[in-house]
């Protein structure tokens, strides 16, 4: 359905809660750019903390693109599983006080998800976050045990009631596959590493292995018929990034916090300055590799 002619009757008069989600998105680049980070660096953090990728250098990228670790310019669901981590861990002495503290900790740990959903846009890939982890949550503390595919499976079908078109939104695409390939391929990967002994330190190198290739299984085929490309290295990039990803974005999330405090300011935005720098170094090194092996 088009329309053909149209008429502003009002401005400034739409949705309270879009309204202060956009403008608490816009003060937290504000707060970002003010900071003692290279313009260039601060570009990055946006990025990775609140997906817009609008200012980032066209260098960057095609790094990132050509290496297989793009999606972390987005905020998709590991970033906010990454934040939802940081604040479970820091509010977990809550738990000490009693059953209702526990509940309410259950109940802020939704409410910080559908918050994060909100300020960076609601993207596919953030509503499925929020919504996947507020009926995990609700199930968890049911009777019956939740099952993941079923909840994932259960989150695609209210967002889908809700706008149908996300079936054929790419974002919306990618981000159910690669959940859904690491529900169905890490389980079975495990079960036969659970024959071999591996040593403990070893253990997180083979879990992002494992999991980075469950995810890449199952986007491979739109990646390669959207894009004409595939990212051949992407288990080494991933190896080396996502583990140091969410001591980036911590990073970038006390900056915005403690960037009115002058001394704070300064140390931080030199730790996240050096942070950045070498990720794009990393991903830059591994794209000229990459391009050399294509070659």
């Amino acid at each position: 359905v088009y329309c053909k002619d149209y008429k502003i009757i009002n401005h400034n008069q739409g949705n309270t809660i879009i309204k202060w989600a956009k403008n608490t998105n816009e003060n937290l680049k504000n707060r970002i750019l003010s900071s003692n980070i290279s313009q260039r660096n601060a570009n990055l953090a946006i990025s990775l903390l609140l997906g817009d990728k609008s200012k980032l250098d066209l260098d960057i990228k095609n790094s990132f693109s050509v290496t297989g670790i793009a999606h972390i310019l987005c905020v998709s669901g590991l970033h906010i599983g990454l934040i939802l981590a940081f604040i479970q861990l820091i509010t977990k002495f809550i738990c000490l006080f009693g059953l209702r503290f526990y509940y309410f900790r259950q109940i802020l740990l939704v409410i910080i998800a559908w918050v994060i959903a909100l300020i960076i846009g609601c993207t596919p890939s953030a509503l499925r976050v929020a919504l996947m982890f507020t009926i995990f949550t609700l199930s968890k503390n049911l009777p019956i045990q939740p099952n993941p595919l079923n909840t994932l499976y259960c989150t695609a079908f209210l967002l889908l009631i809700a706008d149908p078109l996300l079936l054929f939104d790419i974002s919306f695409q990618l981000s159910f596959l690669a959940v859904l390939g690491i529900l169905i391929c890490v389980p079975i990967i495990d079960k036969f590493l659970l024959k071999y002994k591996t040593k403990s330190y070893f253990k997180p190198i083979i879990q992002n292995i494992t999991v980075s290739f469950s995810a890449q299984a199952f986007t491979a085929p739109i990646i390669i018929y959207k894009f004409k490309t595939f990212p051949i290295l992407f288990l080494l990039t991933n190896i080396i990034v996502i583990p140091f990803l969410g001591l980036i974005l911590i990073s970038i999330i006390l900056l915005v916090v403690f960037a009115d405090i002058g001394f704070l300011n300064y140390v931080l935005s030199f730790v996240v300055e050096i942070e950045l720098t070498c990720l794009t170094s990393i991903a830059k090194f591994i794209a000229i590799l990459t391009k050399a092996i294509s070659i």
